[in-house]
């Protein structure tokens, strides 16, 4: 297999964060787990982020490694009063409030004692700077001080009941109620009913401050900010509709989309596109839902999503993990890979993966088709020879396959009859194998350099022979397992020995060297277990979407240490780099509308001038929905975890105040090229990799706003047009000159004409 690595010389190199189609694991918090309940009605993240779960039979709270309950005992006054959980809140300074059947208790994480605040029946309770309870048509406001509670505020009117409340940034109350709809009451006490119908089980407020009103009959409202209101009900003829008008919960995930758990499963809504996207139980699937009834939805600071369940216990996934797809065990070929525990992989001319497995043997996945074929070991029939697989490797102009087994041996498999050959070895026999459990395998010349558990052998596939490496010396003698094996462009054999650090061997001169972790050397190698070698001279293309210094400097060295690199790049850019590496190279000039094909996944170039560079590009990954934009839309602002997800609230002003600065300074005279470029973006990107700054998913409309309004040209009052005349002296006299044009601009407008 010809390994293809992309380089994009951005001094970035970042995975996307891609949700759509995800196929989402859930991991499960049950009884078993030591959960009091199945029945989840309420989930709680307090400040330390300890998980509080509400349910029919007492509190648990989970510290990410395990559950303890709390339960009434009537024995301790300090207990908790009503096993039966409804709702859960706090302050997040120490203080957890419940809401029960029996009334409010509060929890102390100090002391870890309940107190019991009110008894009686409670409608509602909410957080947000103080208490806030419901009962009835009444709100009132937990008084600190007193230990009770004021009235707030009378909903008038005939058999209302409350069932949430929210308090927004505007001091805007939100109550729902459970036959009334929706009521909005403003600081000024001024009352509203923007839903007039409906029972309401929750309001969630988003990042962009957008309210969303779950209801039992009614399907999902939208309250925007400019206070219209869409109602989302579910359309049977539409599958992108959302799966049911009993809506219990919403939340936002990192990523701006958000997840609405309803009575028949969970709910992904994308606003882009305003496809819902369901997510229910399946017991056929173990790692997806334990139960489709959502109860309660919430999210840590990790971007974890935690999901309550009515008859499942907890169920938690981080939207931000799930960008692969996987691919798990089934019991025939037709259903996917036949053993859970994969190692090595290659992939034929064909582009189908070939995939060892332990206990499995190998599977042939067709990427193209999403089938599988199985290689087992079939006693009295000519097949592999075991079925723990560890190495393999393909030899493309002899179509055969190299395929290193753990007791087993080597086995030959040759593509164009599908039969076997197996090597193994021979006791006595200095010409087989030295050992059956073969760990690597590469190509040298005609032959093949085959790691074992006891050491390392030259195969000569012509003959079926080895010759056994090293041996002649007392260091290479204490050669046994080898792990893996690398064979750089000078020829160089790399050899990582199991708790002898790495090996290297010259073929022509016979020297073997090696390199183990020295404690008192802080430049050897850190640990002497080495499980793999990989050779950076296998990269294959270099995408240079821009030459500025701070992205082309090590391009010479790149092509030096990689022989088989091919650059891509704008014809410009070309010129560029051929007086920068000072010699002619492999060199692809991509053009508007090129692709590039990497056998499944196919980039496209778009070609963005002057974006403060004269050979700009941008590259496409449609597949992905993943834009490489170099330089545009970034900026110099540090974030950990590479992410615009990741920026803390309170340093969002510095991200973007210096997304500003770093426009004014990079792209502020090339005006009509930024909004060129922001014209030139594809439509649907999800995810945007500048070199510089966090990669950008929920920010990109955000940015790309910023950039059209800063990039507009300025309209001078009246028509008038300025001049700016700077002077600068290379003799000291700067100062003098400005002096003096400032003395004849005050004559001038005195009328004092020289």
């Amino acid at each position: 297999m010809r390994k293809v690595i992309l380089l994009f010389l951005l001094f970035l190199s970042v995975a996307g964060v891609r949700t759509q189609g995800q196929n989402i694991t859930f991991s499960h918090l049950t009884t078993d787990d030591g959960l009091s309940q199945f029945s989840v009605n309420s989930l709680y993240i307090d400040e330390r982020g300890i998980i509080w779960i509400g349910t029919r039979e007492g509190l648990n709270r989970y510290n990410g490694n395990d559950i303890k309950s709390f339960k009434l005992n009537k024995n301790d006054p300090n207990s908790l009063f009503s096993n039966t959980v409804l709702r859960i809140t706090g302050n997040k300074n120490g203080k957890v409030y419940l809401l029960c059947t029996d009334g409010v208790a509060e929890f102390d994480l100090t002391t870890q004692r309940f107190k019991t605040l009110l008894q009686g029946n409670v409608d509602a309770i909410y957080f947000n700077e103080k208490l806030y309870i419901g009962k009835r048509e009444e709100v009132f406001v937990y008084n600190e001080s007193t230990g009770n509670f004021d009235l707030y505020y009378h909903l008038a009117g005939k058999d209302i009941t409350l069932s949430c409340l929210h308090l927004d940034e505007k001091k805007n109350l939100w109550m729902g109620t459970t036959s009334n709809g929706l009521y909005c009451l403003s600081g000024d006490k001024k009352i509203s009913q923007p839903v007039t119908r409906g029972n309401i089980a929750s309001i969630y407020e988003d990042s962009s401050k957008e309210l969303w009103i779950c209801t039992w009959e009614e399907g999902l409202y939208r309250i925007k900010t400019d206070s219209t209101i869409e109602n989302f009900r579910h359309d049977p003829k539409n599958p992108n509709s959302i799966c049911a008008d009993f809506v219990r919960s919403c939340c936002e995930d990192n990523a701006g989309n958000l997840w609405i758990g309803t009575f028949h499963g969970l709910n992904r809504y994308e606003k882009s596109t305003g496809k819902f996207q369901l997510y229910t139980a399946n017991a056929n699937k173990p790692d997806g839902l334990t139960h489709s009834s959502i109860w309660c939805i919430v999210k840590d600071e990790q971007g974890t999503i935690w999901l309550g369940t009515y008859f499942g216990g907890v169920n938690y996934f981080n939207p931000e993990y799930e960008i692969y797809t996987r691919y798990k065990t089934g019991d025939t070929e037709k259903e996917g890979l036949s053993s859970p525990i994969v190692g090595r992989m290659t992939e034929d001319k064909d582009g189908n993966l070939w995939i060892c497995t332990e206990g499995g043997g190998v599977n042939v996945y067709d990427r193209k088709n999403n089938t599988y074929r199985w290689y087992r070991h079939e006693e009295g029939k000519n097949s592999i020879s075991h079925n723990n697989v560890k190495a393999i490797y393909y030899d493309r102009t002899n179509e055969i396959m190299w395929i290193g087994t753990h007791l087993g041996g080597l086995n030959k498999l040759d593509l164009r009859t599908n039969r076997f050959t197996v090597y193994r070895m021979k006791a006595g026999d200095p010409t087989s194998l030295p050992s059956d459990i073969v760990r690597d395998i590469v190509p040298y010349k005609d032959k093949l350099v085959v790691a074992t558990q006891n050491g390392v052998c030259l195969f000569n596939p012509a003959t079926g022979t080895c010759q056994q490496l090293f041996k002649e010396t007392k260091e290479g003698r204490g050669i046994g397992m080898v792990a893996s094996l690398c064979i750089d462009k000078d020829g160089t054999l790399w050899i990582a020995a199991t708790g002898e650090g790495v090996y290297s061997y010259r073929f022509d001169s016979g020297k073997l060297t090696n390199y183990p972790h020295n404690p008192a050397n802080p430049n050897s190698l850190s640990n002497n277990n080495i499980n793999s070698i990989i050779d950076f001279s296998k990269i294959d293309y270099l995408i240079m979407n821009h030459t500025e210094p701070d992205h082309s400097g090590g391009v010479r060295a790149l092509l030096d240490r990689c022989p088989n690199l091919t650059v891509l790049c704008s014809s410009s850019a070309k010129k560029f780099l051929t007086s920068i590496a000072n010699e002619e190279f492999p060199c692809r000039v991509v053009k508007d509308g090129d692709t590039l094909d990497l056998g499944g996944k196919t980039l496209r170039f778009i070609s963005a001038p002057l974006l403060h560079w004269p050979d700009s590009i941008f590259t496409w990954d449609e597949a992905d929905k993943t834009l490489f934009t170099c330089d545009f839309l970034g900026c110099h602002f540090c974030e950990p975890s590479m992410r615009d997800t990741g920026i803390h609230p309170e340093f969002r002003r510095y991200y973007e105040a210096e997304l500003l600065n770093y426009f004014n300074c990079i792209f502020g005279p090339f005006k009509p090229a930024v909004l060129d470029g922001l014209d030139k973006m594809p439509a649907g990107v999800e995810l945007v990799c500048t070199s510089h700054g966090p990669t950008l998913s929920q920010s990109i409309g955000y940015v790309k706003d910023c950039y059209r309004q800063w990039a507009a040209p300025a309209v001078r009052p009246g028509g008038k047009k300025t001049v700016g005349i700077i002077y600068c002296s290379a003799y000291g006299c700067t100062r003098s000159c400005r002096r003096r044009s400032q003395g004849a601009d005050r004559r001038r407008d005195a009328g004092d004409h020289p």
